[in-house]
């Protein structure tokens, strides 16, 4: 019996899939002991097409309402309301399996959502709140497998749009009209993570990282490199995990913070973290040692896990390791420990968010056992402490790169997640 806000994929028989949706209620009462419950309307049966789900939920919201949109491998996009049942005129079906997590920006008129196929394909859809349509497709090239659209402004406020497709990065206007393309080299052949924007020389504009599986690229606004960009690996590579653009320092320019994994000897997991104006990858900051393989595919999340006023970052590895550091690469999860679980791997990114009014955030994730076709949603807290009926089991899984989303709605905290 599911307790959690969950997305459940159930395994497979033959090429046939069927994926579900179950979410619940995690009510804050005044004691601050969670009252986990099903959400009416739940499980909702999805599509899938050849493979299992590989996207994950994005949680779209208007003025006055909360809705679960995910894309799936039946060329689909679905929108969901918080009852379980579809929003008019979805699912809306596409050019090209989802693999990835759409992209959203509120509008005038409605919302605005980029979908990147996995075939390179990038499309807008338009939804008023009645009626939704296809306003334009784009085909840009081949292979996004698991890159999600980014979106950001330029210096008029206008929305662009950047996708990493095959090896060139593609800014989109709102209109769908192709404002320029920037080459960077990958041995896949594809950037192997999401982009990332933000300021990181302190110019006041938004640059734009990417990374290949050996090297990582930064653009300027107008796509031209950024001074001291590429930075190349040395026995290590990137893989799944996107770069994380933090002000540590408080300098007014974001370092980049980025997991790879070496290539050779024990495979740990690695973290980088880049400053613009000296840029080098020539050691990390921090190496995850103690196990062999300890690859990092999750991509960072930031906040505050030991209680000192300051933000850190989280990541999980596909061994199953949980740790937080802060900006100078000291570890500060659990104590001082970097935590291994026993439920499987990890693949997807670590959410923090407090579930049970307590001090400090839970860490809220999902691993796959795939050896017995199993998912588990834990929740733990800076004690490295279950909350009440955590870790909930997710029977039958398929496991692909997902993160569960947490959103506030009706007083209550809701968790969804999909496997």
């Amino acid at each position: 019996m599911l307790n959690l806000c969950t997305i459940i994929f159930s395994g497979f028989n033959y090429n046939f899939f069927d994926m579900k949706i179950i979410i619940s209620t995690i009510l804050m009462l005044f004691l601050g002991i969670p009252l986990l419950a099903q959400v009416d309307g739940f499980p909702v049966s999805l599509g899938t097409g050849d493979e299992p789900l590989w996207g994950a939920p994005a949680i779209v919201k208007t003025d006055s309402a909360s809705f679960i949109a995910i894309g799936s491998t039946d060329d689909s996009l679905y929108l969901i309301n918080t009852n379980g049942s579809f929003v008019d005129g979805f699912p809306i079906a596409l050019s090209g399996h989802i693999t990835s997590k759409v992209a959203w920006e509120p509008c005038d008129s409605g919302i605005l959502i980029f979908v990147l196929s996995e075939n390179g394909i990038l499309t807008k859809i338009m939804w008023d709140g009645t009626t939704a349509a296809v306003e334009w497709t784009i085909t840009l090239g081949e292979n996004s497998r698991y890159i999600s659209p980014v979106l950001g402004e330029d210096d008029d406020g206008n929305l662009e749009i950047f996708s990493a497709v095959d090896t060139t990065l593609f800014c989109c206007s709102s209109d769908g009209d192709v404002l320029w393309s920037a080459d960077f080299s990958s041995s896949t052949g594809s950037a192997v993570a999401t982009p990332s924007c933000g300021d990181i020389d302190g110019d006041g504009e938004d640059e734009i990282i990417v990374e290949g599986y050996e090297k990582i690229f930064a653009f300027n606004p107008d796509g031209s490199p950024v001074d001291g960009f590429p930075l190349e690996l040395v026995d290590a590579a990137f893989s799944y995990s996107s770069p994380f653009l933090w002000d540590c320092d408080d300098d007014g320019a974001m370092e980049i913070f980025c997991g790879a994994h070496q290539i050779t000897g024990g495979e740990y997991g690695v973290v980088y973290r880049i400053d613009a104006d000296e840029p080098s990858l020539d050691s990390p900051i921090f190496t995850i040692t103690g196990a062999y393989g300890t690859w990092l595919y999750s991509s960072p999340a930031i906040g505050d896990v030991n209680g000192d006023y300051s933000y850190d970052i989280t990541f999980g590895s596909i061994n199953g390791t949980v740790f937080s550091i802060d900006g100078s690469g000291a570890l500060v999860s659990f104590g001082g420990v970097a935590l291994h679980m026993s439920y499987g791997h990890i693949y997807g990114g670590i959410m923090l968010c407090d579930i049970d009014n307590s001090a400090g955030p839970e860490f809220i994730f999902q691993m796959s056992q795939e050896s017995d076709e199993l998912a588990y949603l834990i929740a733990m807290d800076p004690g490295a402490l279950y909350p009440e009926n955590f870790p909930d089991t997710m029977a039958e899984s398929d496991a692909g790169i997902l993160s569960p989303a947490v959103f506030e709605d009706d007083s209550s905290t809701k968790i969804v997640a999909a496997t």
